[in-house]
């Protein structure tokens, strides 16, 4: 786990992306909506200026958490986390390049370990399908790639 997040940091900084200001805690929790407009986001204390691609990844991993229900999935699917970076790239209206999406999936995984690392006990090797672990088991090596 720790050298998959080795990894990823080490991908993670390899591309050039501009600063920018973003919400680095974008999660259906933090969201109201009215029908299918979005019209409320909370938690703006998580308003931080860095590279693109990092904000991008970090929401990729998480913007399907809400911790205030019990009955939905709060962990991304490989797929969820791909779309999330496809639906940024359409709203920003530029594609990244292929090593700057190289690593917002890598911001991803690096998010992903350190949800893992937090979260199991010492021997756990049996982790529900909804969890960080078994996400990172899951896909961390192909989203790396």
């Amino acid at each position: 786990m720790r050298g998959l997040a080795r990894r990823a940091r080490e991908v993670a900084g390899v591309a050039a992306s501009p600063l920018v200001l973003g919400h680095c805690d974008w999660r259906v929790e933090h969201l109201r909506f009215a029908g299918d407009r979005l019209v409320a986001c909370y938690d703006w204390d998580s308003l931080a200026t860095r590279p693109e691609v990092s904000i991008v990844g970090v929401n990729a991993h998480g913007h399907t958490a809400d911790w205030s229900q019990e009955q939905v999935r709060r962990v991304p699917t490989p797929e969820a986390i791909l779309q999330f970076i496809a639906d940024y790239e359409a709203a920003r209206g530029e594609p990244f390049t292929r090593a700057q999406h190289r690593a917002a999936r890598a911001w991803a995984v690096y998010s992903i370990a350190y949800g893992a690392w937090i979260s199991i006990a010492p021997g756990d090797t049996d982790w529900p399908e909804d969890s960080w672990p078994a996400l990172l088991r899951r896909c961390g090596e192909d989203l790396l790639g």
